[in-house]
């Protein structure tokens, strides 16, 4: 009994065997490419060695607050940026949009002038002292109230033909109409039936006076948004791109507020054209920042609302990138100040009308409405 079980035990080895030298030699089954591939496994980093303490390099120190107007205040027209590899030095950089002036010095202030004559000479017109500011503000009211035009009057305070520009310029935005109606034959012998002493207005005219209602209306809203971050508070955008039918492109760009005493505020600040064919995030973002930068409330904006294309994932993230690089070059007071900043995770808000309607959309597909 012990030989028979030894000998089958014996055979079964030697089959097994025969089994596994045949399957070694067949050749491999081709592979289903729609078949789940075989996850690797993953792969460990090995960390770069730390430098001791002793031998890190050390941070540079914070620098101290000032109160020179080119270097302080919510905007300043120059930043400072410590050198890491000197700690004794830093360097200045002009603020001016694409100005690359820039200039390598020790970290204290001794003089302002060369500072001065750089801004007066390359970006003439922009206020370099408090004094120059304040005058600056003062003659912008004085022209505001000049500049307010015919249409800013009181009704009764205009002559006829000041009251039919008035009339004429509302009755074409207010229905959406073009301007070169006004051009038109039948139309100029339509007011010179109504009223024969009525002198026509020709287009450019008309497009000069909404120019010019445009312009006042922008620093009135200007004015009132510094203002009101000047006391703290925070702003909203909206966007919302749509095609013009005639190949042009637009984004619109609304503004949003709470004031202290609980009202909410919400106005159009600008409508871009997208020049650009291809709309990708950081193209989206550059025609961002230049409304912000010209309105001046770029660091205050803490939330962006905007509808679910994949090109305003990059935009917002650029926009982020772009505060958080105007935050670190800001003294210690201002980024207290800016500290409630925009940021991708926080400040994306998606359009819940746009998802809802991706959704009916999707629903009608679904039910071959």
């Amino acid at each position: 009994m012990r030989y028979m079980l030894h000998y089958y035990t014996q055979q079964h080895l030697y089959q097994a065997n025969m089994v596994h030298q045949t399957l070694l030699r067949a050749p491999l089954p081709p592979r289903d490419d729609q078949s789940p591939k075989r996850p690797r496994a993953p792969t460990t980093t090995i960390p770069e060695p730390t430098l001791p303490p002793y031998r890190r390099p050390r941070k540079a120190p914070p620098l101290k607050d000032t109160s020179s107007y080119m270097f302080a205040g919510i905007h300043p027209l120059y930043s400072r940026h410590v050198l890491d590899e000197d700690h004794d030095m830093m360097e200045i950089r002009c603020t001016f949009v694409e100005c690359t002036y820039s200039k390598v010095i020790r970290r204290q202030l001794s003089g302002t002038n060369n500072y001065q004559i750089h801004y007066r000479k390359e970006h003439p017109g922009i206020p370099t002292t408090k004094e120059e500011a304040l005058h600056a503000k003062e003659q912008r009211v004085v022209q505001q109230g000049q500049s307010k035009g015919f249409f800013d009057k009181p009704a009764k305070e205009q002559s006829h033909n000041q009251r039919f520009r008035h009339l004429l310029l509302q009755w074409i935005i207010k229905n959406n109409l073009s301007f070169s109606i006004v051009d038109q034959p039948e139309t100029k012998e339509l007011f010179s039936f109504l009223s024969p002493s009525t002198t026509l207005i020709s287009t450019k005219t008309l497009m000069a006076d909404l120019k010019k209602k445009y312009e006042v209306g922008e620093n009135i809203k200007r004015d009132e948004l510094l203002d009101f971050v000047e006391d703290g508070g925070r702003l909203a955008l909206t966007t919302d791109a749509w095609d013009g039918g005639n190949k042009n492109q637009y984004i619109a760009v609304t503004v949003h507020g709470k004031t202290r005493a609980g009202d909410m505020f919400s106005f159009l600040i600008d409508i871009i054209e997208l020049t650009d064919p291809i709309h990708d995030g950081h193209y989206l973002c550059t025609k961002l920042v230049e409304v912000t930068d010209r309105i001046g409330i770029t660091s205050a904006i803490i939330s962006i609302t905007r509808d679910n294309a994949s090109p305003n994932d990059t935009m917002l993230a650029d926009f982020e990138a772009v505060v958080e690089e105007r935050w670190m070059v800001m003294s210690g007071r201002q980024r207290l100040f800016f500290s409630l900043k925009f940021n991708k995770l926080e400040g994306d808000v998606r359009c819940c009308a746009h998802i809802y309607n991706i959704a009916v959309q999707a629903g009608k597909l679904y039910l071959n409405y």
